[in-house]
């Protein structure tokens, strides 16, 4: 199992209702870490999991545009994460 960390650029929105409010154009920078599902020519899919508002837990799946991807990190779960044995001493705590 892989995980991924993808940094990335995406529309942004704003209220429009002030009509002599200037109109500055911009993208929004997004970070995102999730599930690495896999790739294809166009697209990188993540998996994510979400714990929403009413406590239902939501499984989702994330396909990034490669065109807005700025930079992205791939890594075996069991290497970013590597398994450490907790002591007796500390499991009291």
């Amino acid at each position: 199992m892989k995980i991924a960390y993808v940094r990335w650029m995406d529309a942004t929105q704003e209220e429009a209702a002030a009509p002599d409010t200037p109109v500055v154009p911009c993208l929004t920078e997004l970070h995102e870490v999730g599930f690495y599902l896999g790739e294809t020519d166009d697209v990188v899919s993540l998996g994510l999991e979400h714990m929403g508002d009413d406590n239902e837990a939501g499984r989702w799946r994330l396909h990034i545009p490669k065109s807005q991807i700025k930079e992205i990190h791939v890594k075996d779960l069991g290497k970013a994460f590597p398994l450490r044995k907790v002591t007796k001493k500390e499991a009291k705590k």
